[in-house]
C-alpha cells in the first residue's frame, strides 16, 4: 500500500506555495512542469530561488486526483531530487524527499523509476537525521515502496539499517505522526507474499507490543500494528506463530475483539485465528483469554467478512483436540452455528459447514458432538441436493457419527436418511462417502454392483493449516466398498446365485445376504424386524445349509432313480452291488 503525503493528512496552506499568475490556472500540468523544471534549471545555485521552485513541483505531486506523476517523471525531474536528497539545507532535502514519496505512491514502473538511481540507502540514512520532519519523510518514503511488491519490500529489508531506523524512530519519538508512519511502514515490510524472511522482520514483534500496551488510544497506530501481527502470524510451519505467541500477544489482541472499530476487529480476529491454525498448544492458549466468548457477539456483525472469519477461526478450533471442541459446545457457539446457519450468505455458510464436519471428526468426543442434535441438521443441508464438494464434506460428518451407533440408535434417523438419499445431489451418488453412509444404513440406492477392488472416499478432516479461505486439508484413503443396493439383494431367493455370493455386508450382527423380499416402502423394515425380533441371523444362515443339503440329498436320490430304471429298461437286470453301494450311500 502506497500513500501520498498529502493523502494521509497533510494539507497544504497558502504559504507553502508562492502566488502564481492567472494564466497558470490555463495551463496544462505538462505545461506546468515544464516551466518549473525550466525555472529549477536557472537558479541551481542560488536556495532563496530554488526552494520554493522545488516546493512548487511538490504542490503538483499532490494534487488529490490525478497528479501528474508521469509528466514529472517525463520531465526528468527524479535525479535532481535525489541529489536534493543530501543537501545541507534540510528544507530542500525535506521537499525533495516529499515529492519522491509522491511519485513512489504511484505505479510500480514509476516507483521503479525512483528506486533504479539506488534511493533507498539514502533514505535509510536519512531515519536517524537530525530533522525530524525530514527522517519522517524519509520513513513514508521507504513505505511506499516497500508497500508497492515484494521485490522492493525485500530490497528495503536487505538495506542495512533499514528496519533498525525505522524501529528506532518508534521507540525514541514523540511525535504521533512519526509512530503512525513508522508502524504503516512496519506492517508493509511485513506483508505480502511469498512472506519476508522471519528474522529479517521479527525484531519488530516486542515494539509493536510496546505500541499496542502504550498507545492503545490512537485507533491508527492500533490498526496498523495489528495488521503486522496478522502477516507474521501467517505461517505453514507455526514457528512464526510460537515466536509471536512468546510476546503474548494473544492477551492484547484478546480485547481487542470487543472493539468498536471494525477496521480493528478484523485484523485482531485474522491474527487470533491464524495462532488457532496452529498445534492443538498454541491453539489452546488462545482459548485460555476468553476467545470463544469474544466470538458470540461477533457471529452478528453486520460485515460478512467478519463472520466468515469468526467462522473459520471455530473450524479450526472444532479441528483440535476433544478437550477443545467440548469447549465449543459448552460456549454454546455449535448450537449457534446451527442456528443462525439459514441466515447467512453461500460464503460464510461454508465456513459454518467446515465448524461442524471438523467437531464430527473427533471421535473422543463423538457423543457429546452428537447429543447438540447435528445429526439431522446434516441431514438436511441443502448442500447435499447441489454441490458435490460441500456434500462430500457433510456427508462425511454423518457418516463420523452414525458409526458409533448401533443398529437401534439408527432407527430414529431413517426418514433423514430416506429424504437425503431421495434429494441427493445425482453426482454424489458416484462417491465413496455416498456409499459408506448408504452402507451403515444397510443400502446403497439403486447402484450397480462394482467391478473394481477398491474406490477412494474422503478421510477424517484434517486441521485446517493454510491461512487462505476455500483451501481445506484433507487426507485420502482407500477402502474397498460394496455397492449393491438392498433392494436387489432382497429379491434374491433362500439359494443365491453365483453373482451374488461375494455379497456379505453387515450392520451390527444382522447379515443382508439372506435377506427375504419385503413389499414395505421402507427399504430398511426386513433388517429393521430382524434386529427387534431378536432373530439370530447365524442360526436363520446355518438353518438354510441344513435345507440345502437336503435338497442336495433329495436330487441325488432322484437321479439315481432315475438311472436305475433307464438301465433296468435297457438291460433286464440290476447291476451286481448296485443296492450295497447305495445304502452305503
Amino acid at each position: 500500500m502506497s500513500l501520498t503525503f498529502d493523502q494521509v493528512g497533510s494539507v497544504l496552506t497558502a504559504t507553502d506555495i508562492p502566488p502564481v499568475a492567472d494564466n497558470e490556472n490555463e495551463k496544462t500540468s505538462d505545461d506546468k512542469v515544464k516551466d518549473l523544471v525550466l525555472q529549477m534549471n536557472t537558479c541551481l545555485n542560488d536556495l532563496q530561488l530554488l526552494i520554493p521552485v522545488v516546493r512548487q513541483l511538490r504542490g503538483l505531486s499532490t494534487i488529490p486526483k490525478s497528479p501528474p506523476l508521469q509528466e514529472l517523471i517525463d520531465g526528468g525531474i527524479i535525479p535532481r531530487m535525489v541529489e536534493y536528497l543530501t543537501s545541507d539545507d534540510s528544507t530542500l532535502a525535506f521537499e525533495a524527499s516529499w515529492i519522491l514519496t509522491n511519485i513512489c505512491s504511484g505505479t510500480t514502473a514509476q516507483t521503479k523509476a525512483v528506486v533504479d538511481l539506488n534511493v533507498v540507502p539514502i533514505f535509510v540514512g536519512l531515519l536517524s537525521h537530525k530533522d525530524e520532519n525530514l527522517s519522517e519523510q524519509a520513513a513514508w518514503a521507504i513505505g511506499n515502496i516497500a508497500g508497492d511488491s515484494t521485490q522492493f519490500r525485500d530490497l528495503v529489508l536487505n538495506t542495512k539499517g533499514s528496519l533498525e531506523g525505522i524501529l528506532n524512530l518508534i521507540k525514541n519519538s514523540t511525535k504521533i505522526s512519526v509512530l503512525r508512519n513508522c508502524v504503516w511502514v512496519y506492517s508493509n515490510l511485513c506483508r505480502g507474499k511469498p512472506r519476508p524472511d522471519f528474522d529479517n522482520v521479527k525484531t519488530g514483534i516486542p515494539v509493536m507490543i510496546y505500541v499496542l500496551e502504550h498507545f492503545g488510544h490512537d485507533e491508527e497506530l492500533v490498526i496498523d500494528a495489528c495488521w503486522a501481527m496478522s502477516y507474521l502470524t501467517d505461517d505453514d510451519g507455526n514457528l512464526r506463530i510460537q515466536v509471536v505467541l512468546d510476546h503474548n500477544v494473544v492477551s492484547i489482541m484478546g480485547p481487542l475483539l470487543g472493539h468498536h472499530n471494525v477496521s480493528i476487529v478484523t485484523p485482531a480476529l485474522r491474527t487470533m485465528g491464524n495462532i488457532i491454525t496452529g498445534t492443538d498448544q498454541q491453539t489452546q492458549a488462545v482459548l485460555n483469554v476468553g476467545f470463544l466468548n469474544y466470538l458470540i457477539p461477533l457471529l452478528d456483525n453486520g460485515k460478512e467478512s467478519i463472520k466468515k472469519e469468526a467462522f473459520w477461526s471455530i473450524s479450526n478450533v472444532t479441528a483440535g483436540n476433544g478437550a477443545q471442541v467440548t469447549s465449543v459446545i459448552e460456549s454454546g457457539l455449535l448450537q449457534l452455528t446451527m442456528e443462525k446457519f439459514s441466515q447467512q450468505t453461500a460464503n460464510v455458510q461454508k465456513e459454518m459447514i467446515w465448524v461442524l464436519v471438523n467437531a464430527t471428526a473427533c471421535s473422543a468426543v463423538w457423543k457429546i458432538v452428537f447429543e447438540t442434535g447435528i445429526l439431522p441438521f446434516l441431514f438436511k443441508l441443502k448442500v447435499l441436493e447441489d454441490d458435490v464438494v460441500l456434500g462430500k464434506l457433510v456427508l462425511e460428518g454423518i457418516e463420523n457419527l452414525v458409526k458409533h451407533l448401533s443398529i437401534s440408535e439408527r432407527v430414529p434417523f431413517l426418514d433423514d436418511y430416506n429424504h437425503m438419499d431421495a434429494t441427493v445431489c445425482p453426482d454424489l451418488r458416484f462417491e465413496s462417502c455416498f456409499y459408506k453412509v448408504a452402507e451403515l444404513f444397510g443400502t446403497v440406492s439403486s447402484m450397480p454392483i462394482p467391478t473394481g477392488p477398491t474406490v477412494q472416499t474422503v478421510g477424517q478432516v484434517e486441521k485446517l493449516k493454510s491461512n487462505t479461505f476455500g483451501l481445506e486439508k484433507i487426507s485420502l484413503e482407500k477402502i474397498s466398498t460394496p455397492m449393491c443396493s438392498l433392494e436387489k439383494i432382497s429379491t434374491i431367493s433362500t439359494i443365491p446365485p453365483k453373482s451374488y455370493n461375494a455379497l456379505s455386508f453387515e450392520l451390527g450382527s444382522v447379515n443382508v445376504d439372506n435377506l427375504e423380499k419385503s413389499t414395505s416402502k421402507s427399504k430398511f423394515l426386513t433388517t429393521i424386524d430382524l434386529e427387534k425380533e431378536g432373530k439370530n441371523t447365524r442360526g436363520h444362515n446355518k438353518c438354510s445349509c441344513l435345507k440345502l443339503s437336503f435338497l442336495f440329498l433329495f436330487v441325488f436320490l432322484f437321479l439315481m432313480t432315475i438311472f436305475m430304471i433307464v438301465f433296468v429298461q435297457e438291460t433286464g437286470s440290476l447291476p451286481s452291488h448296485a443296492f450295497s453301494k447305495l445304502f452305503h450311500l
